[in-house]
């Protein structure tokens, strides 16, 4: 396993059915999960995994890998397609049963600890499936009706401004969020729990999405409302695309954490009495990472941003904690992460609102292509008429002027 590449669908394919072979079921599904992260629609893989190419009635399905539970509710909505109606469930029905059978799945893989699940009308926002861990002196309440208020912000405002634009359907499958009441009841669960290929919570993480299994996790502490609402973006994305060609390892680093900053940036309003956050907004703290950035010169340039690798942005990231490293290397590696962050959220913020907007159409199919996998610097420097060297370099300075000035007021 550790000799496979990147890229290596085949490989993993090959390994996992040596791995069927010898009765080692788990690692045969690791490889065939990672196969997927690199190529969604390898039909060896999804087979040994379940799934069922679907070629019914129901035509926004045709050609899609659906799981069982997928696959069954598909099954009721075929009803509609062809037009019996009234033997069809509707979609809520169908949503509602989905989620009870994920509830059951989720109480075995969680059994040590009391949960609240908060999931259909007037409890939380469709599609969401919030599990809500109880703590000693928690208000689960409460903690229901903020997350959902956020959830329902996230999503109302991705599918309002992206809805029309790329044809995208609503989320009928339960989208699932974890919340722990500390991080110290999240990392007793792990410990048990190695199997489960969770993140330690290190190096100030606090929460993050996992595309294998589509879950969100987050632990409560300072800053959960930023955390849900930027991987909450990233868990989206992956729903609302997923089996149109995207894949969440080819996104671009730049792309992904800087769009997910972007909706992570918010304010509260209150507006008759009632409190609604407001997204996109600046991010002080980012901003002040930029300037640092300046300062020590490492700032990278908006043609060396786009062009850093998923694989060198995560061997970025493993550096930052390597025992193995120097501290000159650990610092270096630091560098290249809050570039990522902090430049590609002021980038996104440029595209979207630099000279009343004009970047904004070649943001938004640079955003179509990236859900497609086709996420490349090319690509942006097509959709911005950036042929050349000098070309870049004019971009960069215009951009890097608009962060010290513009950006400031908004």
């Amino acid at each position: 396993m550790a000799a496979l590449g990147d890229d290596d669908v085949l490989g993993r394919i090959e390994l996992a059915s040596f791995c069927d072979e010898q009765s080692w079921g788990g690692s045969a599904t690791k490889l065939r999960r990672e196969a997927l992260l690199i190529d969604p629609d390898h039909p060896d893989a999804r087979r040994a995994l379940g799934f069922t190419r679907y070629e019914g009635p129901a035509t926004k399905f045709r050609g899609r890998w659906l799981s069982d539970a997928d696959l069954a509710r598909v099954k009721e909505l075929e009803k509609f397609a062809t037009g019996d109606v009234g033997a069809a469930a509707t979609s809520l029905d169908v949503f509602l049963r989905e989620a009870e059978q994920k509830k059951r799945s989720l109480a075995r893989e969680f059994p040590e600890s009391n949960w609240t699940y908060a999931v259909g009308p007037g409890t939380m926002k469709r599609p969401f499936l919030v599990l809500i861990e109880h703590g000693r002196d928690a208000d689960v309440d409460a903690y229901r009706k903020e997350y959902d208020e956020l959830l329902t912000t996230l999503y109302d405002a991705f599918f309002d401004r992206y809805r029309d634009l790329f044809d995208m359907e609503e989320i009928e499958s339960p989208a699932v969020v974890i919340i722990w009441d500390t991080v110290e009841t999240y990392t007793r669960h792990i410990e048990k729990h190695p199997e489960g290929r969770y993140s330690p919570a290190a190096g100030g993480l606090r929460g993050y999405y996992q595309p294998w299994s589509q879950h969100l996790i987050l632990w409560r502490g300072g800053g959960l409302r930023n955390v849900l609402l930027h991987e909450g973006a990233d868990m989206l994305i992956h729903y609302a695309f997923a089996g149109r060609g995207f894949r969440p390892s080819s996104q671009s680093p730049w792309f992904q954490e800087g769009f997910a900053e972007f909706f992570g940036g918010n304010k509260v309003e209150v507006v008759g009495g009632k409190k609604t956050y407001v997204l996109g907004q600046r991010i002080p703290g980012r901003e002040r990472e930029l300037q640092m950035l300046q300062n020590f010169g490492k700032r990278l340039s908006v043609f060396d941003l786009v062009k850093l690798s998923s694989y060198e942005f995560e061997n970025a990231k493993n550096a930052t904690t390597d025992p193995t490293k120097t501290p000159e290397e650990i610092a270096d590696a630091q560098f290249v992460v809050v570039n990522v962050y902090a430049q590609g959220w002021a980038l996104i913020m440029y595209l979207n609102h630099a000279d009343g907007g004009k970047y904004r159409p070649a943001f938004d199919a640079y955003f179509k292509a990236e859900t497609q996998g086709g996420g490349h610097w090319e690509t942006m420097g097509e959709l911005l008429a950036l042929e050349d060297e000098k070309d870049w370099e004019e971009f960069d300075k215009r951009f890097l002027t608009w962060v010290q000035t513009t950006l400031r007021k908004l």
